[in-house]
């Protein structure tokens, strides 16, 4: 299952999110550039937790190629026109 969520604030929503998903047995990936906070320092230091307890940061376009990497097909020309208006 697929979350079509993503959080600002890194330090609460995100963090107590995919530790409960983790707790309940879900693969975590989070979306690195679809998450942010007030404070690189502590934002750093959640990813560094959650990274520690095996959540899984990636960058959006690695998980979209990961759902779909043949770009012949009408899905991945799709994936790829996405992953070309991801502003870096």
């Amino acid at each position: 299952m697929f979350s079509e969520h993503s959080g600002f604030s890194t330090e609460i929503g995100v963090m107590f999110t995919a530790l409960g998903a983790l707790r309940r047995g879900y693969l975590v990936i989070i979306a690195i550039d679809a998450v942010g906070s007030r404070s690189t320092r502590t934002e750093n230091a959640v990813i560094n937790t959650l990274t520690s307890v095996g959540v899984q940061i990636l960058p959006l376009a690695t998980i979209a190629v990961s759902l779909e990497s043949d770009f012949s097909t009408p899905i991945g020309k799709k994936v790829l026109s996405c992953i070309g208006r991801i502003k870096q």
